[in-house]
């Protein structure tokens, strides 16, 4: 039996309206300023709080995505 997590990883990212992002490169290089301008915010403190939890359950399943090699 083999466990692919691609679903539940795709179904997140359209939960956040983000299937269209691109990836980024980890870890950002140093200096990167981050701002509350930028971006769009979740003003929905449940899906906010939804959005977290799915993506700690996957850090806390995927130890290989959850700290950089």
């Amino acid at each position: 039996m083999a466990l692919t997590w691609s679903k539940y990883t795709r179904d997140i990212l359209a939960d956040a309206g983000m299937l269209r992002s691109k990836a980024a490169t980890t870890p950002l290089p140093t200096g990167v300023k981050f701002t509350l301008e930028a971006g769009n915010a979740l003003t929905n403190a449940e899906a906010y709080r939804r959005l977290i939890g799915r993506l700690l359950y996957l850090g806390f399943t995927r130890p290989d995505i959850s700290h950089t090699t």
